[in-house]
């Protein structure tokens, strides 16, 4: 009989943008996981990410802004 193979997860939080994610092991300083954006925020140097990838990111972190047809005033 096979025997069925037990994975851990263990979910951490990245402590400047509050997202969450899972690895598959235990890291050895939790406190200093960062998420990818927060990553490149932090080493903008470091980014070379193609334009039109920087442009999707940025969009998706910005708030959308009301626009004249949803703005309730």
């Amino acid at each position: 009989m096979a025997f069925k193979k037990h994975r851990e997860f263990y979910k951490y939080q990245c402590s400047i943008t509050n997202e969450s994610f899972t690895l598959g092991r235990k890291a050895p300083k939790p406190e200093e996981l960062v998420s990818v954006a927060a990553w490149y925020e932090l080493n903008p140097q470091h980014d070379d990410r193609p334009a039109n990838r920087k442009t999707t990111a940025t969009l998706a972190e910005s708030p959308a802004e009301p626009t004249p047809e949803t703005d309730p005033t």
